[in-house]
């Protein structure tokens, strides 16, 4: 009788593992991969009306700043590495840690600048009715909004 319990116990906290699991491994692909899929090239946000100038210049914006986000990214990468291994030290510095800390900040500051910078960019090539449109979704930050990061395709990166 205790190994029929034991075996259905054991059987529903493995389902709920799995489902647990897989739940988390799908809001992950839907938050990475996922933004901007499955837009066409130049739809930035099914913005109306994109003319094909419109569209070269935020394709040209997009490339720039996907090349600048990139830097970004892999000096971030290195800091977090460097200040990891300085927390893990068997006498961790704290002037070197909080020297880490003040260039991610700084590093931090010139990124959001930057996606700033470059959404007024893009705002500029939009008519004031495509602005609107483009404005509405800048809410959901970061997915496919024409600023040239995440995993999806064309404009619809971000």
């Amino acid at each position: 009788m205790k190994t029929n319990k034991f075996r259905l116990l054991a059987t529903i906290l493995a389902a709920l593992l799995i489902s647990i699991s897989t739940n988390v491994l799908a809001q992950r692909g839907q938050g990475g991969q996922g933004m901007g899929q499955g837009m066409e090239r130049g739809s930035c946000m099914n913005i109306p009306d994109l003319t094909d100038a419109q569209k070269t210049s935020l394709d040209k914006l997009r490339a720039s700043h996907q090349k600048e986000m990139l830097q970004f990214r892999n000096e971030m990468g290195e800091l977090k590495a460097k200040l990891q291994t300085l927390r893990t030290a068997e006498s961790p510095n704290m002037t070197e840690i909080n020297a880490t800390v003040d260039k991610i900040t700084v590093l931090k500051n010139k990124q959001m600048k930057s996606r700033e910078a470059h959404t007024q960019d893009v705002r500029k090539v939009l008519t004031p009715e495509q602005r609107v449109q483009f404005d509405l979704k800048q809410g959901g930050k970061g997915k496919g909004n024409c600023m040239g990061q995440g995993g999806g395709k064309g404009c619809g990166n971000r």
